[in-house]
């Protein structure tokens, strides 16, 4: 370690920092070699099982079906029940955000369920069934959207199914 002597005749400690650049190489290849790097979080899918017979269709209940309707622009429909030749009077226009959200329409069909179950119209396992449907014109992210939205609602039963052209038509 050199020494400087001042103009008052004493020594003043000079301070050699040539082992502390050393000393911060071993802290940097210390650091990557036990950092781990984060893993992707990716979205759990369930499949059928292979030994149900699927051309066979499921079945479920008018009360407790809701299909919802991505289109372009970010617009999103929705209806209640099996689609019938009364289709066009029961699509209604939702958002993901604002008043009437489909948070909030899903919230709002999950009660209306549980009332039923409670006034003995359905049984107790039967559960709100929502078949989401997107179009060729509708994003990724809204897909990706109304999908956090039912894991946010606690929908147990959902599914992503091919659009009709009758379905097409009326969000067009």
């Amino acid at each position: 370690m050199a020494q400087l002597i001042s103009k008052s005749g004493k020594a003043a400690p000079v301070v050699d920092l040539t082992p502390m650049v050393d000393l911060g190489f071993l802290l940097i290849a210390f650091f990557m070699f036990t950092t781990t790097m984060s893993k992707p979080v990716a979205l759990e899918v369930q499949m059928p099982y292979q030994d149900k017979d699927l051309t066979e269709p499921s079945l479920v209940k008018e009360n407790t079906a809701m299909t919802i309707l991505l289109g372009k622009d970010h617009q999103l429909n929705y209806y209640y029940g099996i689609p019938d030749d009364d289709l066009e009077h029961k699509v209604v226009r939702s958002s993901f955000e604002g008043m009437d959200n489909i948070r909030d329409v899903i919230s709002n069909k999950k009660t209306a369920i549980n009332q039923l179950i409670a006034a003995g119209g359905l049984k107790p396992d039967d559960k709100l069934t929502v078949l989401i449907k997107a179009s060729d014109e509708s994003t990724t992210d809204d897909l990706v959207k109304i999908l956090d939205e039912m894991s946010i609602s606690r929908v147990l039963v959902y599914t992503v199914a091919d659009i009709t052209t009758d379905e097409l038509a009326l969000i067009r």
